[in-house]
């Protein structure tokens, strides 16, 4: 009995430590310091990561991570194929993955280059095509996870600039962030843009990151390349470094999504203490056998 009570405590703990304030977003490994390729969870409160899957075998390689909770029964993974405008959904209950569609050829044309950013904001998928302004709103289905709306948002800076990514996040009061480099200049520029009301963007500064995301306690966090793979929670006045919570990490998170409120990475704790549930009951079923 104390046993299964120690037990019950430890697994509801695990519940409560998965639903931490900070979140659970995802992000893009490339194989940095010989770590594996592919989709990571990064505990938002931390910066430290696990890896969770490898990409779609057709796609060499991801950009473009948002994580889309209407998708699938606790949220899905969108990411797009760096190379070219297809897109993949990994369905964080199971961890299997559907190609979406093609973002160029389901557009005819329309949507240009390669997915390099992406966020999601009431259920749908953004993202701003490369060295455009042009901001993309994308649907999918609910059930096949297939496309199913692909459409121009925006020219957030009236086809004045374009910009190389970066990446993007939306607070949940609709403002979304960008980090990018300036085609024209070739400057970093860190800007906001509202996308309920489609008003004029306001540059903040010149924050440079490697990925933005919302935790699931409004905070904006970005991982940082240049400074020792570090995690950082941003200033949304600024764009600057607010704070430093993580460096010396072994690779940087490309592209991070919002928050997820719960793990879906197993503990290895708690599979143990099940293990060890199962022989400590098997154990006392042959002792009162025995008697």
């Amino acid at each position: 009995m104390v046993f299964a009570f120690l037990l019950t405590l430890t697994l509801v703990a695990r519940e409560e430590a998965n639903a931490a304030v900070a979140g659970y977003g995802y992000g893009y490994n490339f194989g940095q310091n010989a770590t594996a390729p592919g989709l990571y969870e990064v505990d938002y409160s931390t910066g430290v990561a696990s890896f969770l899957t490898s990409l779609t075998p057709t796609f060499a390689s991801a950009n473009g991570l948002a994580y889309l909770n209407g998708l699938g029964s606790i949220g899905s993974i969108v990411y797009g194929n760096d190379a070219d405008s297809r897109i993949a959904i990994v369905n964080r209950s199971n961890l299997s993955q559907v190609v979406s569609g093609d973002l160029n050829a389901f557009t005819t044309g329309a949507f240009t280059g390669p997915i390099r950013n992406g966020t999601s904001y009431n259920g749908s998928f953004y993202t701003i095509a490369q060295g455009t302004d042009d901001l993309w709103k994308i649907d999918f289905n609910s059930g096949t996870f297939l496309l199913t709306a692909a459409v121009k948002v925006a020219d957030m800076w009236n086809n004045t600039k374009g910009y190389n990514f970066g990446d993007i996040a939306i607070s949940n009061s609709g403002i979304l962030y960008s980090t990018a480099i300036n085609n024209a200049t070739n400057n970093a520029e860190f800007f906001s843009y509202d996308v309920v009301a489609l008003n004029s963007p306001t540059n903040l500064g010149s924050g440079l990151y490697n990925g933005l995301g919302f935790g699931n306690n409004g905070l904006l966090y970005g991982s940082l390349d240049s400074t020792g793979h570090s995690w950082n929670e941003i200033n949304t006045v600024t764009g600057s470094i607010n704070s430093v919570i993580g460096t010396g990490l072994t690779y940087t998170l490309a592209d991070l999504t919002q928050a997820a409120p719960t793990s879906v990475v197993p503990e290895p704790s708690s599979t143990l203490l099940l293990i060890a549930a199962g022989l400590v009951i098997h154990f006392r079923q042959r002792r009162v056998s025995a008697i």
